[in-house]
């Protein structure tokens, strides 16, 4: 399951974070898949991760994994505060 990939992967960067010091109190994963969020919000309570429905028109890592025509990619760009 990839959301569990990656909120391992947060863990360990938050506590790299935190080491740096800049203290992160929460991380923040946003997931467009209904079905892995009810997944993780039913078996596991962890304070230190929160799981964030994000719709699939607003998922900015479809730019890194799906094909997008320019408008959408500049969409995207956007979406992560990148100007071109």
């Amino acid at each position: 399951m990839a959301l569990a990939k990656v909120a391992k992967e947060c863990i360990l960067l938050k506590g790299l974070i935190n080491n740096l010091g800049f203290p992160q109190d929460k991380a923040i994963i946003f997931c467009d898949g209904l079905g892995e969020i009810c997944l993780a919000k039913d078996q596991v309570h962890n304070e230190r991760i929160a799981i964030q429905k994000v719709d699939t028109k607003e998922n900015p890592t479809y730019m890194l994994t799906k094909f997008a025509p320019q408008s959408k990619f500049m969409h995207y760009l956007d979406l992560i505060n990148v100007d071109c």
